[in-house]
């Protein structure tokens, strides 16, 4: 059905729904490492919070 098809799709139009697939994937793989490199330097913040906390 013509009718399902579109609200499908209007339930995944995010905030990128409107550029061009190029730019998209340009957008999510920067914050994918971004991400990642957030998820490195998490132990080490941890760390530094646990030490100022017992101090």
């Amino acid at each position: 059905m013509p009718g399902d098809a579109q609200r499908q799709d209007d339930e995944h139009a995010g905030p990128l729904a409107g550029l061009p697939v190029v730019k998209q994937a340009e957008l999510l793989y920067e914050e994918t490492e971004q991400l990642k490199e957030a998820l490195e330097r998490r132990p080490a913040i941890d760390v530094a919070r646990g030490v100022l906390m017992a101090t």
